[in-house]
């Protein structure tokens, strides 16, 4: 019986060809595949290159689904390798999608003066929030180990998305924020539990929270956010492998 994941090419010797994941045709915002050497690894890629793999409400349903489902359904995956698409890692929300903030912004011709109270628009939102909450905890729930690789942005939801990672390497270019304070948000869909349980909480970690700032590589590392720090991106997926 012929071994399907060996092919011939034109010239005549016989090559190896990857071997397609069970989720790799599930996903639009997502690429999920089999690391090209190591088998037994499952790579998901977030895919939004152009938003700078801002996270819109297709994508944050579909990394709920894929943690959900890596790792028990028999695809003999023994450990994911999450990374980023592009020029960076996630820029954060897609503030851009109208499907995240429809319960927050009724339409202007809705004459209902209840659908204008803070109070009621925000507890239409909670159920989203859940949601959202739901899905990141999918992936500190999966059950096989999560690295997280690191290049350029990784601001607001995308510190929350790493935060669920049990190991978080980066290049030397990494920039990281809890950005969610600048559009008058809580981080609250993990970064503000869980931030703090990985690194103490410290007077930088609440100063970070407060205030939105970034912070660098090197000052991730030197909180323990990340446990290293690869001088280029090529570097850095050597160093996740």
């Amino acid at each position: 019986m012929k071994d399907a994941s060996l092919s011939k090419t034109s010239s005549g010797p016989v090559t190896k060809t990857r071997r397609q994941h069970p989720l790799a045709l599930k996903f639009t915002s997502l690429i999920v595949e089999y690391h090209d050497r190591l088998h037994h690894v499952t790579t998901v890629m977030l895919n939004r290159p152009k938003k700078r793999n801002a996270i819109n409400a297709q994508m944050w349903k579909e990394i709920g689904e894929a943690f959900r489902d890596v790792g028990s359904i028999g695809d003999g995956c023994r450990c994911v390798l999450l990374k980023g698409s592009g020029k960076g890692f996630c820029g954060g929300i897609d503030v851009t999608d109208q499907n995240f903030f429809a319960e927050l912004s009724p339409s202007e011709n809705n004459d209902d003066k209840s659908s204008q109270d803070a109070a009621r628009k925000s507890l239409a939102f909670r159920s989203q929030i859940l949601q959202m909450q739901d899905a990141f905890t999918a992936l500190e729930e999966c059950p096989v180990p999560v690295v997280v690789a690191i290049h350029g942005a990784c601001v607001g939801a995308g510190v929350d998305l790493a935060c669920c990672a049990d190991i978080r390497v980066c290049s030397k270019n990494a920039v990281f924020g809890v950005r969610e304070v600048h559009l008058g948000l809580a981080a609250d869909v993990g970064s503000l539990q869980r931030f703090p349980k990985i690194v103490g909480f410290s007077s930088r970690v609440k100063e970070l929270c407060f205030t939105g700032d970034d912070f660098d590589a090197e000052d991730a590392c030197k909180i323990g956010f990340v446990s290293r720090v690869s001088e280029t991106e090529e570097d850095l997926q050597k160093n996740a492998d």
